[in-house]
């Protein structure tokens, strides 16, 4: 009786935090108090969620746990892997791009204070090889708080250009006016291509959902709804449309907050499916059932 009374108040006081979380947000309350709430909403979330929530995959249309996906399998998180050192920032969102076209995969990431860090993979495609972060290279900039990189060849000039979603949902372009072996950013544009601001914490992926040859864009945020913006340009001048939330089946659920998506075959047939990740840690995996010209 004791520990149900205690659950009972937890899920109360979540609830009001949430709410009041809310209220502070619809009057742009600072952001420093925004944060306190939150770590707040998040600390109960987590210490609620281990006595609710089952800890398996979660997938929205379709519940499979982690033993179904047979084609794949994962080994422990190992943490700062091929002698990568600790980036002094938090909140660290990864990306990987071949940025000096030598054949491996570097990693670039985002983190709290708006900063961008860069590990160049001394090492091989296979045997890879880090070694301390480089801050803002290439040009590029702060951009405020909570940037989160993604890298796309935008304008087809053979090199990656890098797109960032940031604490207040605008969207930040990085184009590379270098080369694909020596990249040069250009000072940020914001909301380029037709996008707009879509709410907090946005975080985006380019893949190409309706098979049109250009990429398309979807975007996590804060509240964990998934937006789509429909490339109805070209491969070289995107164009993308008004944004839709939750397109194609796709939803978090209920008190799911901070959706981060990427987009990989990860069954072989052809089309492209989408995990998740979200605030406190789990993985969300939503299968194509649809076709690579129109997924669902």
């Amino acid at each position: 009786m004791k520990n149900t009374h205690t659950l009972m108040h937890g899920i109360k006081l979540y609830r009001r935090y949430v709410r009041k979380y809310n209220r502070l947000k619809a009057i742009h309350a600072p952001l420093a108090k925004l944060e306190f709430l939150k770590k707040r909403i998040l600390k109960l979330q987590h210490c609620l969620c281990s006595v609710l929530k089952p800890k398996n995959i979660a997938v929205t249309g379709c519940m499979m746990t982690a033993s179904a996906l047979t084609a794949q399998n994962y080994d422990n998180a190992i943490s700062y892997p091929f002698g990568m050192a600790v980036l002094p920032g938090t909140y660290t969102c990864p990306a990987v791009a071949d940025i000096d076209n030598d054949g491996d995969v570097d990693v670039f990431t985002g983190e709290s204070g708006g900063n961008f860090a860069y590990w160049q993979n001394t090492g091989t495609l296979t045997a890879p090889a880090f070694g301390s972060p480089v801050g803002n290279p290439f040009g590029l900039t702060n951009i405020g708080y909570y940037s989160k990189p993604v890298f796309a060849d935008l304008d087809n000039d053979g090199d990656q250009d890098m797109m960032s979603g940031e604490t207040y949902g605008d969207f930040y372009y990085f184009q590379n006016t270098g080369t694909a072996s020596a990249p040069a950013f250009a000072a940020p544009v914001t909301n380029p291509f037709g996008l707009s601001n879509a709410g907090y914490y946005t975080t985006p992926a380019f893949v190409d959902l309706d098979n049109d040859g250009d990429l398309d864009m979807l975007s996590g945020l804060e509240d964990g709804s998934l937006i789509y913006y429909q490339n109805t340009g070209t491969v070289s001048a995107p164009a993308f449309a008004a944004g839709i939330t939750n397109p194609f089946g796709l939803s978090m659920g209920p008190s799911v907050y901070d959706s981060k998506p990427a987009f990989a075959d990860l069954d072989g047939d052809g089309d492209q499916d989408m995990l998740s990740g979200d605030q406190y840690g789990d993985f969300y995996y939503f299968l194509n059932t649809g076709t690579a010209t129109a997924p669902a």
